[in-house]
């Protein structure tokens, strides 16, 4: 079974569905079924996260920060060179499978918090399971 992969196709199925349901008028069954397959689509299209330790680039003097995800933090004068920058672990947060990381907020002081929130996540139904 293909999962929906944006809510354009979601809007789509949807309309097709309103469609014969007004067309053929079909049994309620069939509309139980014809919904619980979209369904299934929908909870197989979830995101799905996995707890990742989260790092910062740190000037050594200065104690400056940059994110990882932007652009290089040193601009190559002198006592802004790459040699002058280091990896810091910041914490714990969440890589997503669409390719983001994080959830909006700084990160997580313990891995145990980070997957407990991300666990919070998939019991409430807004994330899969990975």
């Amino acid at each position: 079974m293909r999962k929906i992969a944006n809510t354009t196709e979601l809007q789509t199925e949807l309309r097709r569905l309103l469609a014969s349901s007004q067309e053929e008028y079909p049994s309620r069954s069939h509309m139980a079924s014809e919904l619980s397959k979209l369904a299934r689509r929908l909870v197989t299209a979830k995101k799905k996260g996995e707890v990742i330790e989260s790092k910062s680039w740190k000037h050594k003097s200065s104690g400056a920060t940059a994110s990882l995800y932007g652009a290089v933090p040193w601009s190559g004068s002198t006592g802004d060179e790459k040699s002058d920058w280091e990896l810091e672990t910041t914490g714990y947060t969440i890589s997503w499978d669409d390719g983001t990381i994080g959830v909006g907020r700084k990160p997580f002081k313990t891995k145990a918090e980070a997957q407990a929130h991300l666990d919070k996540m998939v019991e409430k139904g807004l994330v899969g399971k990975a």
